[in-house]
Parts: structure tokens; C-alpha cells; sequence
């Protein structure tokens, strides 16, 4: 018998990481210090202002730079590094006001018709970039030694095989797909196979045989720390594999720990990449029952399992070895196409990518991976129900417009997602996003 592991990816989870915090002016992709807003601390004429707040103006032109006029004296509530008196997710002004300074000069502290002390025109909202996890599920079995054209390529014509151009494709350092994207995506490693020894004695009980890698943003060295020193094994128990990956038991329930148990509120993804019919894990002949209806629908079942469980799956080929109808329906339970899934036209097909070429294999998983990159935005506080169309979203200077089909929706009261060409932009380019409401329009939280 094949002893059956059913959790052997939760470990994937101990390195997991919180999506990117973007504020105010969101800095798209970027790291840099201004990119935080940092903890209050107190007054700030008390502390980094201490010795310049109190000068008598009339108005802020007349109070050193990063204090602004009130009731005739230069102070501030907050500076740059100091979020001061402000309430959390409201960002300093340059003036050191609570949101933003006003443009009209008749709403300036100490002016004619100054507002009370206080009272800002708008504010600029913290937000934070949604973060996808995806993990990259690959196929280790000994089909992986052959080339795209069925021909084995073990040493010294190894470089040639399956295995060697599709490990080449993810992890080229200059211009790889995991070495592209790490820095925008928390990625993660699966390679899964099993040996009944069959071909490559002795068997192995553990089935199936995962080599993981723990899912995180700029996750490149980790992952080729392991990728790179693996070779192909024997057996394809992909069903099995895919219930691993996901973090689901045979009745589809999340387990512990597990990648579907994980509430991030973010989209989670598994990439299957294979390039041979399917066994299962078992017995010795279960593994070596390849391509059978019951092998085939074991994926099929793991895939609309791990969909229910909040994960979506997409399929590329690896070769032409694979019946193209059955990876097709494993492409579509990927995508919710079955019967209590999500809504689909009849006929409708998910994406499917054959692939015999690296060239192919590169261009696939950068399709992939480029296409779940998030333009969602989570806002630190809520939008009060009415008041969005009051919002000042903008890309790079531009104004987006309010449900226009290349600008900005409010998903909820808390999210924001830039849609369209303007989504294009924030995946593709180091887009500059900044989103503003009235003060009376957003619940700081």
C-alpha cells in the first residue's frame, strides 16, 4: 500500500506574508520610506517641531515651512514622521494638518473667512495594495524527462527536457517569471510526484511526494534554493497533488492551517503545470492506472474542490502527451465551469495553454501571472453609503472616473479596484495612485 499525506503543505504557510501597505500617494511596486505612515507620537511642537510652533500669522505664508496658521500662532498636528493628533489612516498635510491643506485661501486657519480650527477640506486616504498568493504546482514525474517532441533527454541531453526548459522559463534571473513578479506577488513552490518503484526503486511510501516552498513576496532565492536542486521522480497523482497544494481533505473541508483554511481576504491561485495523464495515490496499481476515467475525474474533483474552498486553478500543458478534452475540464472546474460553480454560458471554456516550446512555457506563465496581479485597494476607513462619487481618485495625475469602464468602482465600503486600461497601467508600470475624499465622506478606522 501507498500511505496517503494529506497535509503536507501547511508548512508553506509558517513564511506568509501581508500584503504590501500603499498609502495616500500609493507608490505602486514600491518600497520607499515614504510609502509608510508611521505611529503617532504626541504633539509635535513638543517634540520634532519643539521651538518653532507659536509665531504670530495671519496666515500659513507666514508660519515656517510644515506649520500652518491657527488662531493667529504657527502650529501643527502632526508632521511627516510624526503622525501626531491625527486618527489612524489619516495622512499630514505639508502644512501639518490632519488631511489635507485647503487650495481656497478663504478656508485657511486665521484668514477672513477661516473655517474652525480643525475642520480640513478633505483627506487623503490610506490604502493597501491587495496582494494575490499564488502557488506554482508542478508536475515532477519522470515524463518531464523527455523533450517536447516524446524524446527521452536524460544526461548528457538532459538540458533539453521538459523539466530543464520549463524550471528555465519560471526561474531565468534576467527575466524569469518568479525573478519578474516577486516583488508584486506572494509566490510559492509545489513539486509533486511518487515513486511505487516501479521505474525508480524502491518505492516511497509518502504519496504524494511534495517539495515545497513556503509562499512570500520576493521569494526568488527560496525558491530556486530548491527548484534548482530537484530532478524528475516517477508517478503524476495530480488529484492528490492538487488536495495537498490547496489544503483540503477528500471531502473538500479546509484543513488546518492549510492554504484554503488562510482568511487574507485576498485571491489565492494554484498554477498546474503537467505534462502527463493523471494516477492516483493508493495502491501500487492506482499509480500506474494513468489516464483512466478514475484518475482523470480525481483531478477533476480535487480542482472544483479547491474552487469551493476559494481557490481558482489554471491549467497549462506541458507537451502534447495530455488528452486536451480532459485538461480542458480540469481547466474549467479551475475557473467554477460546473454545476454550482460560477456562472458560465453554456459552452463556455476556461483558459487553456498547450504548450512545446520554452518560448511558449515563458509566455504562458507571464500571461498568467501578469493577469492576477490585483488593481484592488483596501481603504483604511469607509466610505459613508452615497458619497463616493465625492471621491478624488487619480493615476499618475490623471483623473479616473466613478464606474467608468477604464477608471475606479467602490467594491465595498473599505475597497476600491481600478479597472480597465487604468488597471493596465498599475500592473504593467510604476503607476503613481492617490485617492482622496471630503473629510465628512470616509470613516478614518
Amino acid at each position: 500500500m501507498i500511505s496517503r499525506v494529506s497535509r503536507p503543505f501547511r508548512a508553506m504557510l509558517a513564511a506568509t506574508t501581508i500584503s504590501a501597505a500603499i498609502v495616500a500617494i500609493v507608490h505602486c511596486g514600491s518600497s520607499e520610506p515614504d510609502s509608510e505612515f508611521p505611529d503617532g507620537g504626541g504633539d509635535p511642537c513638543e517634540s520634532d517641531l519643539k521651538g518653532q510652533c507659536g509665531a504670530a500669522c495671519v496666515n500659513d505664508e507666514a508660519c515656517a515651512p510644515g506649520l500652518h496658521c491657527a488662531a493667529g500662532a504657527c502650529t501643527a498636528a502632526c508632521t511627516r514622521t510624526n503622525r501626531g493628533k491625527c486618527p489612524e489612516g489619516i495622512a499630514c498635510s505639508p502644512r501639518g494638518r490632519c488631511g489635507t491643506d485647503p487650495f481656497d485661501p478663504g478656508l485657511i486657519d486665521g484668514g477672513v473667512d477661516a473655517q474652525p480650527d480643525a475642520v480640513c477640506a478633505s483627506v487623503d486616504v490610506e490604502v493597501t495594495k491587495v496582494v494575490p498568493t499564488v502557488v506554482l504546482l508542478i508536475d515532477q514525474s519522470s515524463s518531464m524527462e523527455f523533450d517536447f517532441n516524446g524524446g527521452n533527454r536524460m544526461p548528457p541531453a538532459f538540458p533539453n527536457s521538459r523539466w530543464v526548459k520549463l524550471r528555465e522559463a519560471l526561474m531565468d534571473p534576467d527575466g524569469g517569471v518568479v525573478k519578474k513578479y516577486e516583488g508584486d506577488i506572494e509566490l510559492g513552490l509545489a513539486l509533486y510526484s511518487a515513486n511505487n518503484g516501479n521505474e525508480k526503486p524502491p518505492a516511497v511510501p509518502t504519496c504524494p511526494i511534495m517539495k515545497t516552498v513556503p509562499f512570500a513576496k520576493s521569494n526568488y532565492a527560496a525558491i530556486d534554493a530548491v527548484y534548482g536542486a530537484e530532478l524528475p521522480i516517477d508517478d503524476t497523482p495530480t488529484g492528490d497533488a492538487v488536495r495537498a497544494a490547496a489544503g483540503i481533505d477528500d471531502a473538500g473541508v479546509p484543513l488546518e492551517g492549510g492554504l484554503a483554511a488562510l482568511q487574507t481576504g485576498r485571491p489565492k491561485v494554484l498554477v498546474l503545470a503537467t505534462d502527463g495523464e493523471p494516477g492516483r495515490c493508493g495502491t501500487f496499481q492506482s499509480l500506474e492506472d494513468v489516464g483512466s476515467p478514475e484518475s482523470r475525474k480525481a483531478v477533476v474533483d480535487a480542482v472544483k474542490a479547491a474552487y469551493r474552498a476559494g481557490i481558482k486553478t489554471f491549467v497549462i500543458t506541458v507537451g502534447s502527451a495530455v488528452a486536451e478534452a480532459h485538461q480542458q475540464e480540469v481547466a474549467n472546474a479551475g475557473f467554477g465551469y460546473f454545476d454550482g460553480g460560477a456562472d458560465a454560458a453554456p459552452g463556455t471554456n476556461a483558459p487553456l495553454v498547450r504548450t512545446t516550446s520554452q518560448a511558449q512555457l515563458a509566455a504562458a506563465f507571464d500571461s498568467i501571472i501578469f493577469g492576477v496581479r490585483s488593481c484592488t485597494f483596501a481603504l483604511a476607513g469607509s466610505v459613508r453609503g452615497g458619497t463616493e462619487r465625492l471621491g478624488d481618485v487619480k493615476l499618475n495625475g490623471n483623473p479616473l472616473g466613478l464606474n467608468d469602464p477604464n477608471g475606479w468602482k467602490l467594491n465595498s465600503p473599505t475597497e476600491i479596484e481600478i479597472v480597465g486600461s487604468a488597471c493596465d497601467t498599475i500592473k504593467s508600470s510604476e503607476a503613481k495612485l492617490t485617492v482622496r475624499f471630503p473629510c465628512d465622506a470616509i470613516i478614518p478606522r
